[in-house]
């Protein structure tokens, strides 16, 4: 039976929880997880990817800020996407982590490629689950961004939702998830905050308001072409496969490569092992990826 811990660490003056998986001497994989969801929904994929007798991986899986069990970020700041990167590698070297392979889905995905471009000494090996980059804004839309961002994080608070049970909840997340509820429950529960008889997400409310800026498609393949580590794309079939212009920008660099699997977007937490398998095949030898 492999190892999980459930713990947290303090870095840039806020408090992170995390979830680990695996021997912590087996190859080191920083796990980001999506938007409202929280390291929970690695769970499924990290009981497959840490199996010792597979040559496992040490999975570790922070909640972001304003998700999950981690803090919040204080009144003055922001949850732009590259807001957690400095976040995210100060929690790498608190794992003494000098080197490591990175794992996203959707809005992780996101945040894991602009770690990987930005920091090419730190990351050995980029996965990338039904996502890639966020997706591109033209210049000319930027004051327009500026303005829904100044006005959305002046206003005043919206009380968070809260529901008469966990289930009302569990129902609410699957909107938008569209997972069987038996699945969908450890990492709502995770994100909820019981307050008498009634269920409260503890998510940030600041994380639905606009970024104060998008990237545009000039730094989008700016990113792109700054990937020098080996990359794999695995797309979901019902997910982000659609988006045929990203997957050709991946498939011109030829580090990076493009699978696509059935499924969903969330497909990593019903179908785990096929997912586990591709990482697996791609992490022992990332060259004989098949597109």
């Amino acid at each position: 039976m492999h190892k999980h811990t459930d713990t947290s660490l303090s870095v840039n003056g806020m408090r992170y929880s995390l979830q680990s998986w695996g021997d912590d001497t087996a190859l080191p994989m920083l796990a980001i997880h999506g938007w409202l969801d929280n390291s929970e929904s690695f769970a499924p994929l990290a009981e497959k990817l840490a199996d010792e007798q597979l040559a496992g991986v040490h999975l570790v899986a922070p909640d972001l800020a304003g998700h999950g069990r981690s803090d919040h970020r204080p009144a003055s700041g922001s949850y732009n996407i590259w807001d957690d990167l400095r976040d995210l590698v100060l929690i790498a070297d608190a794992l003494g982590w000098q080197q490591f392979s990175v794992v996203g889905h959707s809005r992780g995905a996101m945040i894991a490629m602009l770690l990987a471009a930005a920091m090419p000494d730190r990351v050995s090996h980029a996965i990338f689950l039904d996502g890639f980059w966020p997706f591109p804004e033209p210049a000319e839309k930027a004051p327009e961004q500026l303005r829904r961002h100044i006005v959305e994080f002046n206003r005043s608070r919206n009380p968070v939702p809260s529901y008469a049970s966990l289930e009302d909840a569990i129902v609410a997340r699957q909107s938008y998830t569209r997972l069987p509820a038996e699945i969908l429950r450890p990492m709502v529960l995770r994100n909820m905050i019981q307050h008498g008889a009634r269920w409260a997400w503890s998510t940030d409310a600041r994380l639905r308001y606009a970024s104060a800026f998008k990237l545009t498609e000039a730094h989008s393949h700016a990113f792109a072409e700054a990937i020098r580590c080996p990359g794999l794309a695995l797309l979901a079939s019902k997910g982000m496969a659609k988006y045929r212009e990203m997957i050709e920008v991946i498939g011109s660099r030829p580090n990076l490569h493009v699978q696509v699997q059935p499924g969903d977007h969330h497909w990593h937490m019903e179908t785990p092992a096929a997912v586990a398998g591709a990482i697996r095949a791609f992490l022992a030898n990332p060259s004989a990826v098949a597109d």
